[in-house]
């Protein structure tokens, strides 16, 4: 008779330490800039992610991945007419938009909710097939566009989150007109 195989079990990378955080700060700063084919946004690229970009102008989107780190990060910039103070944000933020958005997961709560005026920056405890995770959503509203930023981590990695966050969010640029990475070749 066969053997059965063994189901494969899944677990979280282990902890991330200071010199991890560290380093994933010291290859962002000699890291170089991304722009997406449309030309809709550029910012930091974070060196040996992962990317799959997708999208057109004024739906842009990419995707960073980093497999060893069980994390990820999505930015999505999307046409917008509501201005730029959140008040049209909120209501556009709907239970229905927060499940397509956590939807993949067994289970999601919000656990921090913080909106300035600015920009609105919530806070998810996540499950993924029986493994927490933490989530960020970022919605910062731009005239025409809405930037929004996604990044999930494990729950023993918190630390990245705010990194990764401090490294990208300053560092994108929304062209309203579009640029070409192509104009920058000599």
């Amino acid at each position: 008779t066969p053997t059965p195989t063994a189901t494969p079990t899944l677990s979280l990378p282990p902890d991330l330490t200071f010199a991890t955080l560290e380093a994933l700060s010291t290859q962002h700063a000699v890291g170089s800039r991304y722009t997406h084919s449309s030309g809709n946004f550029s910012m930091d690229d974070l060196p040996s992610w992962e990317r799959r970009e997708r999208g057109r102008f004024g739906d842009a989107r990419v995707t960073l991945s980093n497999p060893w780190m069980s994390s990820f990060v999505e930015v999505v910039v999307n046409a917008w007419s509501g201005g730029e103070d959140t008040a049209d944000v909120r209501t556009w933020l709907t239970e229905a938009q927060l499940e397509d958005l956590w939807g993949t997961y067994q289970s999601w709560e919000m656990i921090r909710y913080d909106d300035d005026g600015r920009r609105i920056l919530a806070d998810f405890e996540l499950v993924f097939r029986e493994l927490p995770f933490v989530g960020r959503m970022i919605l910062v509203p731009a005239d025409e566009f809405l930037l929004q930023i996604t990044i999930v981590v494990p729950s023993n990695a918190q630390p990245l989150l705010n990194t990764i966050t401090d490294l990208l969010l300053p560092s994108i640029v929304i062209h309203p007109q579009g640029i070409r990475p192509d104009w920058f070749v000599f």
